[in-house]
């Protein structure tokens, strides 16, 4: 009995090891060398919501700095409203490729804004289910944008389908000003969680919620960059199910 409890442990830590190896599938690190530029990236795409109506373009929403980003590179994205009293939020997302459920481990973002009221979460969007945001919410005050290179830090969500983890996000996911907006919202988002898992169904958009508080006259903005999609490495797979292997034939031979 003790082997087999060894072998189990041993079978534990391996395949802890191996799943901590991880594939990242997609990027975007928002190089830009000309400031105040709408984000125009291939596939992504932004909305702005007052709580109702979406705002104009004419308000600064989800544009691309020429500032210094993360690793010294020129260029992140920043969501600024230029004549907004109140509470908004910005959606800032990529469409141009799929992700299966059963596969995405990670979501991660590097963010630095200017008030510690102003929020980011992850958001996605399934096809045929809608869009999801997560209950949790991620918060970094650097101040001013020549701090955001050096202080802005890397928050990242480990996948998961559990609801707890998810609000269902009422969004028609249309582009700016055509869009009819969305919830604003802000805080412990637990009592809107999904009673049940997420829907099944593809991962068809990935990306980041923005809640910024009261931009008039405080100023907010919030910023990000190396947006980042991973998935658990192939040999990951082959380990864990190499080890699942071993340890039913292990079953079977202590049975017999």
């Amino acid at each position: 009995m003790k082997k087999t409890y060894s072998l189990l442990a041993c079978m534990a830590l391996v395949a802890s090891t191996a799943s901590a190896q991880v594939t990242v599938v997609y990027s975007q690190t928002f190089n830009n060398t000309v400031n105040a530029t709408l984000i125009n990236i291939p596939g992504w795409n932004w909305a702005v919501s007052d709580g109702g109506d979406s705002a104009s373009t004419a308000r600064q929403f989800s544009r691309l700095s020429n500032g210094t980003g993360i690793g010294g590179t020129a260029g992140f994205v920043y969501n600024a409203p230029a004549a907004q009293v109140g509470e908004v939020a910005s959606l800032t997302w990529y469409n141009g490729a799929t992700f299966s459920q059963d596969t995405l481990d990670s979501l991660s973002v590097f963010i630095g804004h200017n008030n510690n009221a102003n929020e980011t979460r992850f958001v996605i969007e399934i096809d045929g289910a809608g869009w999801f945001t997560t209950t949790q919410a991620w918060t970094n005050n650097v101040g001013g944008g020549g701090n955001f290179a050096s202080q802005a830090v890397e928050v990242s969500l480990n996948f998961t389908t559990t609801g707890s983890a998810w609000r269902p996000l009422a969004f028609d996911g249309n582009v700016g000003a055509a869009s009819t907006g969305f919830a604003v919202f802000s805080g412990d988002q637990s009592a809107n969680a999904l009673e049940t898992t997420l829907p099944a169904g593809t991962i068809t958009a990935v990306g980041v919620y923005n809640y910024i508080y009261n931009y008039m006259p405080a100023g907010s903005i919030t910023r990000f960059d190396d947006f980042a999609v991973a998935i658990p490495e192939p040999s990951t797979y082959a380990a864990i199910l190499g080890l699942l292997a071993l340890g039913l034939l292990i079953h079977r031979r202590r049975r017999a």
